[in-house]
């Protein structure tokens, strides 16, 4: 049945108001779906894992790589000019950077970039850095670096500081950011201010809040900022510990609150060598050395005390090393160096209990042979020879030097014949090692002492077959050019000459030998006045 024009005229005005309603939502929907789509066409990835912030980078990065991936990766045209100077450099890397699009095109355009920065030109890198990431993304990082540098050459401040932000967000997983955070925290830092209120749009907790909270709240993390989230500190200690610039924020954050064991034990583990570290350990172990964390687990662990007796020992501080090796995981190696460290720092007492510790400990360990040889340093020449005897039976790998080392005992001891057998054994068994080397190379000094050069020549001579690239070699061979020089034996000289080039290029000998052969090198007398011509190899 139909049903009445007046009827349905009843409902007509509370239908109209319902459509009217029904239309906006499916506006508002619609505008909330576009908008949505392009949020998550731009943070596919940071949405995949809702507790990545900056995933935005990787996908960013990822059709560039592929773009680029299929260039030529073979061309090294602007890697030959990495090594010119910027003047020399400039015009061909403009002509590059100018022209049609490729790899080399993005480096020409990266160290026109970083020259201007070193010519104090903010603007001009600017222009060279202008959405370079996309073209040359493998360097996207440094490129968001440079920028940052740039801007702040510029006095630009507020620019400056978003790319710092940018490269802190988007790149907090790579090394690079760790400028990005010094530039932040630093106390000399001119972006530290207090907290401000957050300035995310208000429509993003008004539209999703209730329905889609979690994209309401990355998008309040998109807008909100502060490089002293907690988050970026402890995502740099993880990643890249060992940085310059996250070891002089921690040394900032101790001079600000020196309690932090944690903080000295990086400092302990990447700057053992440098001056001053072992200041701080010394507070480390004395206030930490054997306190416990809320779990009942030793703050200082013993990965940690290898790391600290290290310290001590490049700063020789051997008896505060020896204490740290101690307490650090009981590894024939530990054990040793202890022991050692003890020798080191005049306690031999010590040192022979220790080391005499250690071979009952770790019987076969390599280490172990080491400990025979310094036990055998530690006692008078008639309690040596069962040490050597051990390393000899024992340890093969070190047997040639317990030999030399026996049988120079065994002269002091004045037993002659058993002293020679020792030699024997030695060139006969182990005519390769290194001690034997130094037994040949003994012999012939005191032959040209003596006066005898033939002599001197011919115990040099399996030296320089046997242990060539020894280093005993460059001197053995120097000198056996000189002597086979005195007996005539020109050929002999020339090749034991460029042997001793051959194969100790860098070395004092080589020098003194090019000099034998005539070469332009210069000599003790005209070296000073020389100007030579540095050849550099070709990348």
């Amino acid at each position: 049945m139909k049903r009445s024009r007046l009827k349905f005229s009843r409902y007509y005005p509370l239908l109209r108001q319902r459509l009217r309603q029904r239309s906006r939502r499916q506006i508002l929907l619609g505008s909330s779906v576009g908008l949505s789509l392009l949020l998550i066409s731009i943070t596919i990835l940071v949405l995949s894992d809702r507790n990545n912030p900056v995933g935005l980078t990787n996908w960013v990065v990822l059709l560039p790589q592929q773009i680029m991936g299929r260039r030529n990766p073979k061309d090294t045209t602007v890697l030959k000019l990495a090594s010119q100077s910027p003047q020399e450099r400039v015009a061909q890397l403009e002509a590059i950077a100018t022209g049609p699009k490729s790899l080399n095109r993005g480096r020409a355009r990266y160290l026109l970039a970083v020259d201007a920065i070193a010519g104090q030109q903010g603007r001009e890198a600017l222009r060279w850095l202008d959405k370079l990431e996309w073209e040359y993304p493998v360097l996207a990082g440094h490129i968001v670096l440079k920028r940052a540098q740039a801007y702040q050459l510029t006095g630009n401040k507020a620019q400056a500081q978003e790319a710092w932000q940018e490269l802190l967000q988007r790149y907090g997983n790579q090394p690079v950011a760790a400028e990005a955070l010094y530039a932040f925290l630093s106390d000399d830092s001119p972006y530290r201010k207090p907290k401000k209120e957050s300035i995310a749009p208000k429509y993003a907790s008004t539209i999703w809040s209730s329905e889609q909270p979690w994209l309401a709240k990355k998008i309040q993390q998109m807008y909100d900022f502060s490089a002293e989230e907690p988050k970026y500190w402890e995502r740099a200690l993880k990643n890249y510990p060992s940085h310059p610039r996250i070891i002089e924020l921690i040394q900032q954050k101790l001079k600000d609150q020196p309690n932090q064991p944690q903080l000295m034990l990086l400092l302990a583990r990447y700057t053992f060598d440098q001056p001053g570290v072992t200041l701080v350990l010394d507070k480390l172990v004395s206030n930490y050395g054997k306190s416990v964390d809320e779990k009942n687990r030793a703050i200082i662990q013993p990965k940690d005390w290898e790391a600290i007796a290290l310290a001590y020992w490049k700063d020789r501080k051997y008896a505060q090393a020896s204490a740290a090796y101690a307490n650090a995981t009981p590894l024939p190696k530990h054990t040793y160096l202890g022991a050692r460290a003890l020798q080191y720092a005049q306690k031999p007492k010590a040192a022979k209990l220790a080391y005499k510790k250690m071979v009952e400990e770790f019987p076969d360990a390599k280490e172990t042979a080491l400990a025979y040889l310094q036990l055998a340093a530690l006692e008078p020449p008639i309690d040596k020879i069962p040490y050597f005897d051990q390393v000899i039976d024992r340890f093969p790998d070190r047997a040639a030097e317990a030999l030399l080392a026996k049988a120079k005992t065994l002269e002091q001891l004045k037993s002659p014949n058993a002293a020679e057998q020792a030699y024997q054994l030695l060139i006969d068994n182990y005519s390769n090692s290194d001690a034997a080397a130094d037994y040949r190379w003994q012999m012939a000094q005191e032959a040209a002492q003596n006066g005898d050069i033939l002599t001197a020549w011919h115990n040099v001579q399996p030296i320089l077959k046997n242990n060539p690239e020894s280093l005993i070699a460059r001197r053995a061979g120097f000198w056996s050019g000189k002597w086979a020089t005195q007996l005539g034996r020109t050929q002999e000289a020339e090749a034991a000459f460029k042997q001793v080039i051959t194969n100790h290029i860098q070395s004092y000998y080589a020098w003194r030998s090019a000099v034998q052969l005539g070469w332009n090198v210069g000599d003790f007398t005209t070296l000073r006045q020389s100007s030579l011509t540095i050849n550099w190899p070709t990348v």
